[in-house]
């Protein structure tokens, strides 16, 4: 009977502490944890086009601005809030800046995207629901032609529409991270192509960011000095 509860104590203990991991990992489930507020991304500019490009807000379609980038030079992205479904930050292209733009309004603008899929410079890493995504939303549209490619580091979408190749697309994100290796855009007179800057080398290993340390050092500790206290407490009545 003296097992009984410090048996019972310790898979209360093991228990809590899983789901204390599993419910921070829920958190922002969709994106890589390598993926955190203030960190700044950035894409070195290889081709792009003269001529003044307009950016919309998506759902508003309110107008915020015209930018002009030079080839040569890079696109800088800060993320300063994470969704489980969109990424925000800070955005800089050439001339533009703007402080609240989503990666679905980069990927918009800039055509890093086909259709209503549209993942601009970071997409979300499950890689089985983005396939079926593009699949399902961008497959015949316009009479364009899709492939799907990936490999252990990377995941690949090349989209062509029309017989002239009115829309040209071709997208390689890094499996781990979600980060955009490169992209290249084509339609009508509008032309880009960039390269993530520096290129990462790609890991299996996963990586916890500070925030999240912050916040699961601190948990386990209570979590264990609480149980830690009811075994104290349960012991002291057996002996009694």
């Amino acid at each position: 009977m003296k097992l009984k509860y410090p048996i019972i104590l310790n898979i209360g203990l093991i228990i809590v502490i899983i789901g204390s991991f599993m419910i921070i990992n829920q958190v922002n489930a969709q994106y890589s944890n390598i993926i955190q507020v203030n960190t700044t991304f950035k894409w070195y500019i290889n081709k792009v086009t003269d001529k003044p490009v307009s950016f919309y807000e998506s759902g508003t379609w309110n107008f915020l601005g015209k930018m002009v980038a030079s080839e040569g030079t890079f696109a800088e992205y800060t993320i300063i809030k994470i969704t489980n479904s969109k990424l925000y930050g800070k955005f800089i292209m050439g001339n533009l800046t703007l402080n609240n733009l989503s990666t679905y309004d980069i990927g918009m603008n800039l055509v890093l995207g086909i259709n209503s899929w549209n993942p601009g410079f970071i997409s979300i890493t499950n890689w089985t629901l983005v396939r079926i995504w593009v699949i399902n939303n961008c497959t015949g549209l316009f009479n364009g032609t899709i492939n799907i490619s990936e490999d252990d580091h990377s995941f690949r979408v090349y989209y062509m529409q029309g017989a002239n190749g009115d829309q040209n697309v071709t997208l390689i994100f890094d499996k781990l991270t979600g980060i955009l290796l490169y992209g290249y855009a084509e339609f009508g007179n509008y032309y880009l192509e960039i390269i993530y800057y520096p290129q990462i080398a790609t890991s299996s290993t996963q990586f916890i960011g500070i925030e999240t340390l912050v916040f699961i050092i601190p948990t386990i500790s209570i979590i264990i000095a609480i149980f830690a206290f009811a075994f104290k407490k349960y012991n002291k009545k057996l002996i009694n």
